[in-house]
């Protein structure tokens, strides 16, 4: 059976602008579906982040059977998928290295002033960084073909959020849980 994910993203940015205007509060329904947003195979979308030409951008997690990617869609300023990012608006990454645990999970999405996207993301083990070209293409110039993960270790490890410092730095902020709570948190 083939597995179809929808997103469903409620984006009440509500956009008045002269004659348009709308009552504050309600949906601009002019954008996207009736004032939603919709990308069809992006899924369990966790942040999101508007660039400077007014596109959103999303990060969410595809669950496929025993196995996740990070799940990276592009709407238009009319809230529709943008065909100018990877084709159709939408792709789906892998960053697991392992391979008995092949999940990986979105954690957060920030945009560079270059228009460069910064995916933070995980796969239990490791934080990864993704940076991507405005298209949807990896950047080259970062990490190895656009991707940097944090050395791998026994620990869970969950990227939940991404920052951009003003001298372009990225800050990348999450959790790491010892897997022995039990004499790690004692301290013995």
């Amino acid at each position: 059976m083939k597995n179809i994910f929808t997103l469903f993203v409620l984006i009440a940015a509500l956009i008045t602008t002269g004659a348009s205007a709308q009552q504050a509060g309600l949906l601009d329904s002019s954008y996207g579906y009736y004032g939603k947003g919709y990308i069809f195979g992006v899924s369990n979308i966790g942040n999101a982040a508007l660039q400077p030409d007014n596109k959103v951008v999303m990060v969410g997690t595809n669950y496929i059977g025993a196995s996740s990617t990070i799940a990276v869609g592009r709407l238009t300023t009319a809230g529709f998928a943008d065909s100018t990012f990877s084709g159709d608006g939408k792709l789906s990454i892998n960053i697991s290295t392992s391979s008995t645990n092949n999940y990986s999970f979105a954690g957060d999405v920030v945009v560079q002033p270059d228009g460069k996207i910064v995916v933070a993301g995980y796969n239990y083990y490791q934080f990864g960084l993704l940076r991507l070209k405005p298209n949807g293409d990896r950047d080259s110039t970062f990490g190895t073909n656009g991707l940097t993960l944090t050395p791998a270790a026994e620990q869970f490890h969950h990227a939940n959020k991404v920052l951009l410092q003003p001298d372009g730095k990225i800050v990348v902020v999450g959790t790491t849980t010892a897997p022995d709570c039990a004499s790690w948190c004692s301290g013995t």
